[in-house]
């Protein structure tokens, strides 16, 4: 198996355009009624011949009302619950706060409580009370930015 390494700073800008003009060419798809949806999920991974989905967050601690909390956009919760339904593949949100590491699958948050907050610059949040997720402390140092 090749070891992966970090792109160079012009792989890394081909790259992005080129995902651009993907997202662009998607999204013509979508509003020409060509598919229905789609997006794009953090990383995958295979365990135990099952496939997995993961989106990962960076942000600071949602406050109440109604609780304390994180989440993800509603159009990415839509989607992960859709694609859940369509093909049971799970998808593990993970998110570093300012402290530590929280983790659920985005199934089991979508079957509890959840607030849709009225938006921010992305769009409406979906938020889960931070008692739906677990605590990983020992992960927070993989949130922590390099350097």
């Amino acid at each position: 198996m090749r070891t992966l390494r970090p792109p160079t700073p012009s792989e890394h800008e081909r790259g992005r355009k080129i995902e651009d003009g993907l997202l662009r060419y998607l999204s013509d798809l979508r509003d020409n009624g060509d598919i229905n949806t789609f997006g794009q999920s953090d990383a995958f991974y295979l365990r135990h011949g099952k496939f997995y989905l993961v989106e990962a967050k960076a942000q600071s601690l949602y406050l109440a009302p109604p609780f304390d909390g994180h989440g993800l956009r509603v159009d990415q919760a839509i989607r992960y619950r859709l694609v859940w339904e369509a093909a049971k593949i799970r998808t593990l949100l993970i998110v570093w706060d300012d402290t530590t590491c929280w983790m659920q699958w985005i199934d089991v948050l979508e079957s509890g409580q959840w607030h849709d907050t009225p938006g921010s610059k992305t769009g409406p949040r979906r938020v889960y009370p931070l008692s739906s997720f677990d605590e990983y402390p020992q992960l927070a140092r993989y949130g922590r930015k390099a350097g």
